[in-house]
């Protein structure tokens, strides 16, 4: 193969990775901005008003630890896992529910 041709082929290549890595940029800041997400509790509050969290308020309420194995991991079954999380009485706090509510699904 010439010298000419191997410098073409090099230079080919180089393209399609710098476009390639353009692409997998381009799709983690588009992951990257569907995860900024929040969770909406509505209902009959005592203000009537939905109570909106997004993650850092939401990881400031998880103040539970539990430590659990994981029942969908086959494969690492024995496993440890530590999570912290929310208990939906904390949520109720937040959220204030307006005095004649008698059920809360």
């Amino acid at each position: 193969m010439s010298k000419d041709k191997s410098l073409l082929l090099s230079e080919t290549l180089r393209e399609r990775v710098y476009a390639r890595n353009a692409e997998i940029v381009a799709d983690n800041a588009k992951k990257a901005q569907q995860s900024q997400w929040n969770l909406v509790i509505q209902g009959e509050t005592e203000i009537s008003k939905s109570l909106k969290l997004n993650w850092q308020k939401l990881q400031a309420l998880a103040t539970n630890r539990v430590r659990t194995t994981d029942p969908l991991d086959i494969l690492h079954s024995n496993e440890i896992f530590d999570f912290y999380g929310v208990p939906v009485s904390a949520l109720l706090q937040q959220f204030v529910v307006a005095d004649h509510v008698i059920n809360i699904t």
